[in-house]
């Protein structure tokens, strides 16, 4: 069952937008404006001057954060905020990167093979069975089936 759309008043939109540029709140400015959700979800869908409002106060509020940004970055030396306006402004020349390092004990590798296990009481079709190889043999085996596919060793395939 669809619910019926309640309109609201020039008052209620007034009060939600004074509420809204004051507290940054959505929910608090659709409480306080007596406005529901499902009617704020109607007037972005249906109201192209409600939605430019909105945005418009959403802009203000990103410019507000930008420059606050660039303030602790410039005027307080902040560097970390330095860093991120530099990342987001200018990615091509500034690239945050992350480098993660993890090393290896074992020289084991798990290989997933295709069995099929239908011969197997209380068991069908096929599975994934996982088995435990060296490098040195998963490197045979890939250069195995390299030649394979190249047809360096007659056509023959394992």
């Amino acid at each position: 069952m669809a619910v019926k759309y309640l309109p609201t008043s020039d008052y209620q939109r007034k009060r939600f937008f004074q509420i809204y540029e004051s507290t940054l709140s959505i929910h608090k400015a659709l409480k306080e404006s007596g406005i529901t959700y499902a009617q704020f979800k109607a007037l972005m869908e249906r109201s192209v001057r409600f939605r430019a409002k909105v945005e418009e106060v959403e802009a203000r509020m990103t410019e507000a954060v930008e420059l606050a940004l660039f303030k602790a970055a410039v005027e307080k030396g902040n560097v970390s905020a330095a860093i991120f306006w530099l990342c987001n402004r200018k990615p091509e020349r500034w690239k945050s990167i992350t480098r993660q390092e993890t090393k290896v004990e074992s020289p084991t590798v798990v290989k997933l093979i295709d069995v099929d296990i239908s011969k197997y009481p209380k068991q069908q079709g096929k599975t994934i069975i996982a088995e435990a190889m060296t490098r040195k043999e998963v490197k045979e085996e890939a250069l195995k089936e390299l030649k394979a596919i190249k047809g360096e060793d007659g056509g023959k395939k394992e």
